[in-house]
């Protein structure tokens, strides 16, 4: 969900290129100011296998690596293999996208 949370064309979200999160990350207009593109990442992961997306959650955590960010902490040890093994879990059970969805349309208020 990287790329939906610092996408361009959000009006207002970004006036610099040193901010570490959108400007309205926290109001209610930042769920819905990406809506269709949280619903097509969503939808993305959901088809991928369980290993396709633990390939995908390890590709995202290397190139972001480090990069600071509001809320994300990189340096917590084995971090990595603690999301990418929820989310196979997750995936496996089946509700992969309730979960994150429900995560996702919550946010702010989390």
């Amino acid at each position: 969900f990287w790329e939906v949370l610092f996408m361009a064309g959000v009006p207002f979200a970004f006036q610099t290129r040193f901010q570490t999160a959108p400007l309205d990350i926290c109001t209610p207009h930042f769920f819905h100011a990406r809506e269709a593109a949280f619903e097509s990442r969503l939808g993305a992961l959901c088809v991928m296998t369980p290993t396709e997306l633990r390939a995908e959650v390890e590709a995202s955590w290397a190139k972001h690596d480090g990069t600071f960010v509001v809320g994300l902490s990189w340096d917590k040890e084995g971090l990595l293999s603690c999301l990418a093994e929820l989310c196979m879990c997750l995936h496996r059970s089946g509700v992969f996208r309730g979960v994150l969805g429900a995560g996702v349309r919550a946010f702010p208020s989390l």
